[in-house]
């Protein structure tokens, strides 16, 4: 594992940064000015700076594969878009100290706890637009995953584009209080997010988080695209010049209503030019993809989730507000189940090793490494399957 190291006070006050932002305000407390006065812009641009080194550090790769995740230790949290909602972010950070208070990184010294590899808190993208707090909100939660920079991972949206924040208010917001130079540095930054995340235990069960949804492969339709296979080119900052496969990774939306015949569908809710995918869509990409559920974001519910195809494919949106309204938003809390074979049906038996070899055939390296991960984990030869247990966690009432 690379470990990442800067040295943020050498740059820029993080202490002081954190402090104004975090402890000096509150859901009920917004910023109304940004910290450090004729010095504020070298400070955000330092914040930018660090972010964009730790990214293109750490993640190089536009898809993120975690392998070998530890069922018995692992937690995982999900968080679907923020929109610019500083209450939401400041309650969300506030949750996530207390979750990672134990399992930090030391990026001075190199040290980190036996549970630092088993804790992270997956952000799925829309953190700015809608809401002129965005500057704000984007800030805390920069400086939340500095201080957690193993533990907590940034997903791509489409509102991390600039095209999208020319609309929706981001450049507006940023160009009001700063030069043309600082939204271009927050654009590049933008570029070097990830797409996609992918939490796999070997042989047993994995997870696909993302902000948009299953992509349509155009070359062949009859043929889901096999996403570690490609090539995503999104390190760019307009969506225009992304290729197709990355553009509907942010785009696509689910639906249970297509007409039996279509997999995918243009979606009029996006102007026609991103599509909805089927219930046969998803489970195409997710079979052949060694897949088991798909966790994302991308679309509005006033109660803050909702599952789709048989509660294999779960949207979030994590906000109490979004554009005047309230929103009872939530996130998810994933922790993983083992389950042996006599407590299967056949049928579940037989899907279950048709997925065991897929993976061994699928998954290069795997089947070197099974006999140490099981001895590692405790996973033994009678364990057939591992599932996931999702509780909604109301941002309202995290504590």
């Amino acid at each position: 594992m690379i470990y990442f190291k800067v040295n943020v006070m050498e740059s820029f006050p993080y202490n002081e940064l954190w402090n104004y932002y975090f402890t000096q305000h509150s859901p009920t407390r917004v910023p109304t000015n940004y910290y450090g006065g004729k010095n504020a812009q070298q400070y955000l641009q330092a914040l930018f700076q660090a972010t964009t080194t730790l990214y293109s550090s750490l993640y190089p790769k536009k898809l993120i594969e975690f392998t070998n995740i530890d069922p018995k230790k692992t937690v995982l949290y999900f968080i679907g878009d923020i929109h610019g909602s500083f209450p939401s972010i400041h309650r969300l950070v506030s949750f996530g100290l207390k979750v990672l208070s134990s399992s930090s990184f030391d990026s001075q010294s190199s040290k980190t706890t036996k549970y630092t590899k088993h804790a992270k808190i997956v952000f799925l993208g829309d953190y700015v637009d809608r809401d002129s707090n965005d500057l704000h909100t984007l800030i805390l939660l920069l400086l939340f995953n500095l201080k957690f920079p193993h533990n907590v991972l940034l997903l791509r949206g489409n509102h991390e584009e600039n095209s999208i924040n020319q609309l929706y208010g981001f450049k507006r917001t940023v160009l009001s209080n700063f030069s043309k130079g600082l939204y271009s540095q927050i654009s590049h930054f933008f570029s070097t997010l990830p797409l996609i995340a992918i939490f796999s235990i070997p042989i047993s069960f994995a997870i696909i988080a993302l902000h948009g949804g299953v992509p349509a492969n155009w070359e062949n339709l009859k043929e889901p695209v096999l996403i570690r296979n490609i090539h995503l080119n999104s390190n760019v900052t307009s969506i225009y010049k992304m290729d197709p496969v990355s553009q509907q990774i942010l785009w696509n939306d689910p639906s249970e209503s297509l007409p039996i015949s279509a997999d995918f569908y243009p979606n009029r809710n996006r102007g026609g030019t991103f599509y909805e995918f089927s219930s046969s869509a998803f489970r195409q990409f997710i079979r052949a993809n060694n897949l088991d559920i798909m966790i994302r974001g991308h679309q509005m519910f006033t109660n803050g989730y909702r599952f789709y195809f048989n509660r294999e494919l779960l949207s979030l949106f994590s906000t109490v507000e979004y554009c005047g309204m309230k929103v009872d938003g939530k996130i998810a809390r994933v922790t993983f189940v083992k389950e042996r074979f006599n407590d299967l049906s056949a049928s579940e038996e037989k899907e279950v090793t048709l997925k065991e070899k897929n993976r061994e055939e699928n998954e290069k390296g795997v089947e070197e490494n099974i006999e140490e991960e099981n001895d590692e984990t405790g996973i033994d030869e009678t364990i057939k399957k591992i599932s996931a247990n999702i509780e909604l966690l109301p941002l309202l009432r995290l504590s």
